[in-house]
């Protein structure tokens, strides 16, 4: 048999034998040093991802509530809207949405056509657009205040216009947040708007208001009064012209004219709010009045909202007598346009322009 002598090993070999069986001390530290730094490198980089990820969802949200704010006052500001805004819509699985996507009214139809102008995704308009559709919620209500005639001083009318806030919610379609009013925040109304937020994890709210398209759309108003009295006075005056000596003894301001033409003279001031003639609505098809003035009904006879325009041919609030002095004209219509109404029966609801 063959013996194999035992020698001692070389310091190498024992090193050599020594790193085959495991690390050292010092290279362990040195591992979980760098997965140490490793870890935290990747850790701040996910918590960034996060942040950033939120970021752009949040920024997104807030790009389409523009967009829906943008559609809500485009619509209202529509022969159609005529100033007011559309309701918060409650269907299917949907509470006080910004948005009907199934209703066939026209109103609806014109919104989502309108909304898709702005560049909105209609279902972004009634949720985030992600698979959980965390919603968006709508709320409006209405107001009134009161404006000078002309837009600066003096006697006012009263205008309704509508106020309304959107917001983006964390409440899933599926959770039990959506109820009535889904998430955290109350209702907005008229008694707590100056205080109003959102609560919780809803977004700041985007509110919004028609008070500008309804003072613009007085100020078409004005502009139609003040249109028919330029022209009733320069009927007037070439009436005068024409007879200068009828105007001492005959009322020479314009009256219907022709076949079956309205004769409302002989009244009682006192009890007619102070008109001896008239009050002749401009939109009688027996009032011709806006034809000899070379002024379309449609436009001249109402108000931007349809409600009616009156006409006295003498106007008397001193109430001396019919035909006594100066025969004054006036027009006449309700104290707060907007609601759409004739002049009332009641002379402190009307507003008079008198020339």
């Amino acid at each position: 048999m063959t013996s194999i002598s035992s020698r001692p090993m070389s310091p190498r070999h024992r090193s050599a034998l020594q790193s085959q069986n495991g690390f050292t001390l010092l290279e362990m530290l040195v591992v979980v040093t760098l997965l140490g730094i490793a870890g935290a490198i990747f850790s701040t980089n996910t918590s960034m991802l996060i942040t950033s990820s939120n970021a752009l969802w949040t920024a997104q949200q807030d790009r389409n509530n523009f967009k829906i704010l943008q559609a809500h006052l485009d619509y209202a500001d529509t022969n159609a809207g005529a100033g007011s805004l559309l309701d918060p819509q409650t269907y299917g699985d949907y509470n006080n949405s910004p948005i009907n996507l199934t209703s066939t009214d026209a109103e609806w139809v014109a919104f989502r056509e309108i909304a898709q102008n702005r560049g909105l995704i209609l279902q972004n308009a009634a949720s985030d657009g992600s698979p959980a559709q965390k919603l968006k919620v709508y709320q409006k209500y209405s107001t009134t205040r009161a404006v000078p005639i002309d837009g600066i001083a003096g006697e006012t009318v009263t205008l309704a216009y509508d106020v309304g806030a959107v917001y983006q919610t964390q409440c899933r379609i599926d959770e039990s947040c959506n109820d009535a009013l889904p998430s955290d925040t109350t209702a907005l109304t008229a008694a707590n708007f100056t205080t109003w937020t959102t609560a919780g994890t809803d977004s700041d709210p985007l509110v919004f208001s028609t008070y500008q398209i309804q003072y613009e759309n007085w100020l078409e108003t004005y502009s139609r009064i003040t249109t028919l009295i330029s022209k009733m006075n320069s009927y007037v005056n070439l009436a005068i012209l024409s007879n200068p000596g009828d105007a001492q003894t005959n009322n020479l301001n314009i009256a219907p004219s022709g076949a079956g033409a309205l004769d409302l003279s002989g009244q009682d001031a006192a009890t007619n709010q102070n008109c001896y003639d008239g009050w002749y609505p401009l939109n009688d098809a027996n009032v011709n009045i806006l034809d000899q003035l070379g002024l379309t009904e449609s436009t001249y006879s109402s108000g931007f909202w349809g409600g009616r325009i009156d006409y006295c041919r003498d106007y008397d609030p001193a109430l001396e007598g019919e035909g006594t002095g100066v025969h004054a004209m006036a027009l006449r219509i309700h104290g707060v346009p907007t609601s759409g109404s004739a002049p009332s029966a009641t002379a402190s609801e009307n507003r008079f322009f008198t020339f």
